[in-house]
Formats: structure tokens, C-alpha cells, sequence
């Protein structure tokens, strides 16, 4: 069951909407080990960061409103922006100020992978 849902064809400066799946995200083992994070109502947002393979460019993808049953976010680059991107991590925050990281050895690097034209 993949984390996040996203287009299969994506290209540079064209918002691309993310959906997040709360149920995959909670079964990584480092959030279904924690008693807290494992219980979604608990998160106040969902980070997914991401970086060039090549360089050091950034983007992240926020889920704000995970009350939601689908919660969705936006993934938007410049015109200038590298092609290549993978997961780096993805950070579940709390509603006071507390979060987990989940780095991407964590998870399957290749579900994350985003190629734009």
C-alpha cells in the first residue's frame, strides 16, 4: 500500500497534487512502534521532504489538514529546478510542537521517486 498517491507524468512549475494515505503512513514500523504517532488523530501535519539526487535543491510537501480522509499537499518546482528527486524524510508533527522523523532508510526510497520533464 503506497504512502503517497502522485502523478505518473510530472513537469517543473506545475503545482502536482499529493494525496497522503494515513492507514500506509502509520504502518511504517517506526510510527506503528510508537504509541503516540501510531494514532493519527494525533498529528497536526505530515511533511514529506524531498531533494534533488543531484545538487542540493528541496522541496517539501505538506499535509495540513489530516482530519481529512484523504489528506492532500502540493508538489511545486521552478522552471530551473533539477529532474530527479527522492525521498528524504518524512516528518509527522504533533499539535504541541513534538514530531517524529522517519528518514528514508525507513522507507522504500523507489515509491517516493519523482522524475520531472
Amino acid at each position: 500500500m503506497a504512502i503517497i498517491s502522485k502523478p505518473v507524468s510530472m513537469a517543473k512549475a506545475v503545482p502536482q497534487p499529493f494525496q497522503l494515505n494515513k492507514t500506509a503512513l502509520a504502518a511504517v514500523p517506526k510510527v506503528n512502534n510508537d504509541p503516540f504517532f501510531v494514532v493519527s488523530e494525533n498529528w497536526e501535519s505530515v511533511a514529506v521532504n524531498y531533494k534533488s539526487v543531484v545538487g542540493n535543491q528541496r522541496v517539501v510537501v505538506v499535509f495540513k489538514d489530516i482530519s481529512a480522509a484523504v489528506p492532500s499537499g502540493v508538489f511545486i518546482t521552478s522552471l530551473r529546478a533539477r529532474s530527479e528527486f527522492e525521498i528524504e524524510s518524512i516528518i509527522i508533527n504533533d499539535f504541541d510542537n513534538g514530531s517524529l522523523f522517519i528518514p528514508a532508510t525507513d522507507l522504500d526510497i523507489a515509491e517516493f521517486s519523482i522524475s520531472l520533464t
